[in-house]
This record gives structure tokens, sequence and C-alpha cells, in this order.
């Protein structure tokens, strides 16, 4: 018998991607990252693209270094990537054009549109999902109404995982994560929405079949294997969106009691459930729900996470100053708390060209202190962050009916110190921050579920917990926070 096990997970976000090893030995797992790559659309005549087949060929490249590496001895390959966007293929199997970036202008406005045909609550009690312009449904009647012959054309539909698994393998799947937040899916029937896609001309002969994760979709084609130097290993499916993934990393105890922030560029805030939430009360809070793996949901609220901070810091090297991510914690630190809040997800802090004057100008439209210096105007933005998570988990026990005792962070954002402890502090609530790599561990894991290599979530959530760096923060200054006229206070104002 071989003495470890190994996996590669291919986790491609919105910006980078990488190729990532896992390696199981002994009751542990490691990781090693042995390839990452760009991810930057293309603007043709004003349309902006993802460039799917360069993707293509650093999923081939990260086998290739695989190999050279390790040599023949990989379990399985499993691909997970954002949301939202799609190709189409025709009769043949041939791709029809590369695939639209989910912010490309074509769909502005069209929700109005769909919200016409399909009334929005009933669109939501159905997918579990807000209508959004940039959600796949909306991209996909953007085609119809523009007189566009692809969908006429198209034999099948696969969202971005499923193309490049088709790529690897020959096979046209999907899996059921990646599909939820498309807003073609009924949530509840566990299948497309027939009816809104007959009332918005979505033919849904082109829908691929779904599948659950850890599924084996095939062995790579011969002429993959051969290019890259790998035998017939399987590509099996993960929880293929980068969220679900995330979630699926989570090193959970107490599986009633808990919440979790997925935290990153922005953050994703929820719960994992056993069945869908959906009221009148949760599509007033913005709350949607996806599947996710272990045949569960979660309930979750997307906010603007570290963005404003990393503009900030984007603004300041403009003017000629570089900070480090440990010099701008370190700032923040020294600054006096509560000098000013602000509203994360207010459009003023969309895309501004001048972030730091954003949340100046914020400051004074509101009626409040301006802050003076660098550490203060990030020590604003992460006080707000960590207010922002606790109205927002606040809402998730509401609609739970039961309360969060432990809130999970995980992803990049977990690494930051500070903020770490002004959400302890904000909520209330014990918090555990790691692993930082949640996504490609959640994508690893499920692929050794997928082969009968780890029996259950809960098997490899004690592995994560005994392999990676979990770090606990207690909350202090509770007080401080909720006292008569502060923060908690002059935050609900907005």
């Amino acid at each position: 018998m071989r003495s470890s096990r190994k996996f590669l997970a291919v986790d491609i976000g919105a910006s980078t991607g990488r190729a990532v090893v896992g390696i199981f030995n002994k009751g542990k797992l490691d990781l090693d990252e042995i390839h990452r790559f760009p991810n930057e659309p293309i603007e043709v005549h004003r349309s902006i693209h993802w460039d799917v087949l360069r993707l293509f060929f650093e999923i081939k490249k990260g086998l290739s270094l695989f190999a050279k590496k390790y040599g023949d001895n990989l379990e399985g390959i499993g691909i997970d990537t954002w949301g939202l966007d799609f190709a189409l293929f025709d009769k043949k199997g041939k791709l029809l054009g590369n695939p639209y970036h989910y912010r490309d202008k074509r769909t502005v406005g069209i929700e109005n549109d769909v919200a016409e045909i399909i009334a929005p609550y009933r669109f939501y009690e159905t997918t579990g999902m807000k209508l959004v312009a940039i959600c796949t449904l909306c991209q996909l009647y953007s085609i119809v109404k523009g007189h566009s012959p692809f969908l006429e054309i198209a034999d099948s539909f696969l969202m971005m995982p499923g193309t490049f698994n088709y790529f690897l393998t020959g096979e046209r799947v999907e899996e059921y994560t990646i599909l939820t937040p498309s807003c073609l899916y009924d949530i509840r029937k566990n299948g497309f929405a027939s009816e809104f896609l007959r009332k918005l001309s979505i033919p849904e002969k082109i829908m691929p079949r779904v599948i659950e994760p850890g599924t084996i979709i095939g062995n790579l084609l011969p002429m993959v294997s051969e290019e890259v130097g790998l035998r017939k290993v399987p590509v099996i499916a993960p929880a293929s969106h980068d969220t679900a993934s995330a979630i699926v990393a989570v090193p959970a105890i107490n599986k009633d009691r808990w919440a979790f922030i997925s935290s990153g560029t922005w953050s994703v805030v929820g719960a994992e459930v056993s069945a869908p939430i959906i009221t009148r009360e949760s599509f007033q809070f913005n709350i949607v729900n996806e599947r996710a793996a272990g045949r569960k949901f979660i309930a979750v609220s997307n906010i603007t996470g570290l963005w404003i901070v990393q503009e900030c810091r984007k603004a300041w090297e403009r003017e000629g100053e570089r900070l480090d991510w440990s010099q701008m914690v370190n700032l923040a630190e020294s600054a006096k708390p509560f000098t000013a809040f602000i509203e994360p997800d207010d459009k003023a802090f969309g895309n501004p060209p001048d972030m730091p004057q954003a949340i100046i100008e914020f400051c004074k439209n509101t009626g409040q202190k301006l802050p003076r210096d660098k550490g203060t105007i990030i020590r604003i933005a992460l006080e707000s962050l960590a207010l922002k998570y606790k109205k927002t988990v606040k809402k998730i026990e509401g609609l739970q009916g039961k309360p969060v005792e432990v809130l999970h962070i995980v992803g990049g954002g977990a690494q930051n110190k500070l903020l770490n402890q002004l959400t302890a502090d904000a909520t209330g609530k014990t918090v555990v921050t790691g692993p930082i790599e949640a996504t490609a561990i959640g994508n690893i894991v499920m692929q050794a579920i997928g082969t009968g290599y780890l029996k259950s979530i809960a098997e490899a959530r004690e592995i994560i917990r005994s392999s990676f760096e979990i770090k606990t923060y207690y909350p202090e200054n509770k007080r401080d926070w909720a006292k008569k006229g502060g923060a908690d206070e002059r935050f609900k104002s907005f």
C-alpha cells in the first residue's frame, strides 16, 4: 500500500488560479501549491470575456508540474471556480465563443426586464436567490433579448467548472453547488427551474445532467494524459463553487451552533442548514440560499469585505507610500477606536477613484468626526466591517431561531488578527480562524470522500483541525461596543 495519498485541487477565482497538491499521510493533510497563475478578463470591442482556453492551458500546466514533481501517484483532480459565468457548445462539442465576464455591460438593467415576467419574490421562493443583473439566468436572457443566434445553435450549457471538466474528460455534467447561485435551479425540487426557463425562452434541453459533490466524472482523456505525463487519473467533482468548497473546510465541532465568514475581498457570512431559509423576512434581509456538500444548504449574505482596505492601500501606493498589510494593521491598532463608522455596502464604496477620500466624505455627509490619518481610516473600515458581521449574524440567528455560539472565519481574511478580535468584540461570539487555504482544502477532502479514502465531511473536519493552524479569539471590551451612544447604536443609524 502507498504510504500517502495525493489529490490535486485546481482552484480558480475571479482574479487568480492555482494548483494545490493535498497529501494525506498518517491522519494528517499537507498542502503544496505547485502552480499559480492570473485570471484576467479581456476586453474586446467593449465586451469583457474570460480567456477560457488560456485557463485550460494553465490547468494542464499544473498537471504537468505535478507529474514532474510527484510522478504518476495522483488519486484525483478536482476543479472549483467562481460562480455565475458559463460556456455554450454546439452539437459537435465545440466552444461557441469566449465566455462573457459577469461584469460585462450587456446585462445592465436586464433584471428589471426579468422582474416584469417573474415576480421577484416568486423568483426567490423558487431559486432561493435574489434577482440581480449579473446572475447566470439574466446573462442568458440578455442573449434572448439581444437576438443572438447562440442559444439556437447551442447544444449544451456548462458553468465554468463543468467546462474545464469537459475539456479534461469529454463528459458534459455539472455539480449542483455551482448551479444554485446561477438562479437557473429550483432549490427545493433539486432540478432546473423549468417554468422560468420556458417564460424567458431559454431552452432547457441545453442544460446538463446534474451530479453531487464527490462524484467521479471520468478519467483524463488519453490525449490529455499523454500531454501532461499522467495515467488515466479520475476527475472528481468537489463542491465546485469556491464558496461551497471553503465551507467544507470549516473545522466546526458543534454542528448546530456555528456560523461562518468566508473572508476576503468580499465576505460571505452565513450558516450551514438542513433546508433552505426562504421567508418574507429572509427576502427583506437579502439572505440567499445555495446548495452545499453533504446534501446541506448554506443561507448566506454576501457583503463587502476587505475590498475597502485593499483599495485604500492602492490609493496610498499611487501617492508614493507603499504599506504592507502588517504595517496597515499596526497603524489601525494604534488609532483611537470608534472615531466614526461607515456602511461597507454603501454604493459610495463600490468603486470610487479614491477610497480614503470616499471614507472621509461618508463621515462628513453623516455628521461624524473626520479621520485625519491613515491608521484611523483603516480602523474605521475594520470596526465597521465587524459591526456589519454582527448585524448579519443576528439576522441569521433570528431566522434559524437559535443562537450562534462560535463564528468560524476562513480564507485569506482570517490572517487579519485585528479584524478577528474586533469581530469577537463586536459580536460577543467566540471567533475561530483558519484554515487560510479553505477552498483548496475543501476541494481536496471532497475528492478524498468521493474515492472512499475518507468516510464523511465530519471525518474530514477532524483531519483539518489536526493539520492546520486554528486560532481562537474571545470577546473583550463588549461593554464599550454596546453602551448607550456607543458603536452599536451609531452604526444602526445607517
